[in-house]
Order: C-alpha cells, then structure tokens, then sequence
C-alpha cells in the first residue's frame, strides 16, 4: 500500500468546525485576539465558487501511521 487516506463528504461550516475542535486553534485564541477562520471560511466559499457554507465540499485527509516498539532488552 502505497497511500491511506480517508474521503468523505461534508458541508463546509462543519469542516470550518472541524478545525474548530483542535487543540491547536484553541491555544491560538488564548494567545492571539484575531480568530483566522472566519477569513479562511471566506476564501475557501470564494475558491469553490459557492454561496454559502452549508454547501458540501469533499475531502481527502491522508493517514499517516508510525510503527515502532520497545528494544528488546533479552541478550539472547
């Protein structure tokens, strides 16, 4: 298998929520006054021509998986 990737359809209001639920956009609201996603929101209805946020879009989200384990510490 070369490539994992999850596909899928949903409205773009629930994809802005999305990035909503991260920890990360949360973090940035504690530490910056100006919330980016209002501005992504209306890029993104711009670039898919569409009028309004309840529209759906589709989506590919890559999965990316890490494999690892313990050494072993038996010497034999």
């Amino acid at each position: 298998i070369d490539s994992i990737s999850m596909n899928g359809k949903m409205s773009l209001d629930s994809y802005i929520g999305y990035f909503r639920s991260w920890s990360g956009y949360r973090d940035y609201l504690k530490k910056n006054s100006d919330d980016p996603l209002p501005n992504v929101k209306a890029r993104m209805l711009n670039a898919l021509q569409q009028a309004s946020g309840n529209d759906t879009i589709e989506y590919t989200f890559p999965v990316f998986i890490l494999l690892g384990r313990k050494p072993s510490t038996n010497n034999g």
